[in-house]
């Protein structure tokens, strides 16, 4: 893979496990072949679903995915459980926004200051070599270690903030909203918190 899709990858990251909502200042500055206000309108549309998406994934999927690809067990099953989980805590939630809010507390919270620590470290490859002339014969590996283009900005970030007061308000949730004492209030409540 192109470095420069690792380092865009690992900036996006970074600035969504610091709690940061994506605006026009994150806009990639880079030769697009195609129409690039129709790119731009897309990334606007799209980029705080995709982030809410990157946020679920961490929550509710990737542990209880992983510790089953580790037990050599398939995944549907857990897939199924996993939306399961989300629909259910969805359901319980006074609102998808509210259950939202949850999910990105419990992200930034459980998830971030892990991400923050592994962006701050070299990146590890794992570099394979093949014997064109025997191609019987086992290929070689070798290890380098690379500095991320985010190592130092994730050694000096701050703790993740519970929402940036501008998140918060451009999803429009108020931890006031109304509603009856039952509802969840915090992602414990919630049977996505694993």
């Amino acid at each position: 893979m192109d470095v420069a899709i690792y380092d865009a990858t690992d900036r996006n990251l970074l600035r969504i496990a610091r709690g940061i909502s994506w605006d026009l200042s994150y806009l990639p500055n880079d030769e697009w072949p195609g129409v690039k206000e129709l790119r731009q309108s897309c990334l606007e549309a799209c980029m705080s679903a995709a982030d809410d998406a990157l946020m679920i994934y961490w929550v509710v999927f990737k542990d209880r995915l992983e510790a089953a690809l580790e037990r050599g067990e398939g995944v549907c099953d857990v897939v199924a459980a996993c939306y399961g989980s989300i629909r259910h805590g969805f359901e319980r939630a006074a609102s998808a926004e509210e259950a939202l809010e949850m999910i990105r507390a419990e992200f930034l919270a459980l998830h971030a200051p892990g991400i923050l620590a592994d962006l701050a470290e070299p990146r590890r490859v794992e570099i394979l070599t093949y014997d064109g002339r025997d191609l019987g014969k086992a290929p070689v590996l070798r290890v380098e270690t690379v500095d991320r283009a985010t190592s130092l900005a994730a050694a000096r970030a701050p703790a993740p903030p519970a929402l940036q007061p501008h998140n918060a308000a451009k999803r429009g949730s108020s931890p006031d909203a109304g509603g009856d004492a039952k509802r969840p209030r915090c992602p414990a409540d919630l049977p996505m918190a694993l």
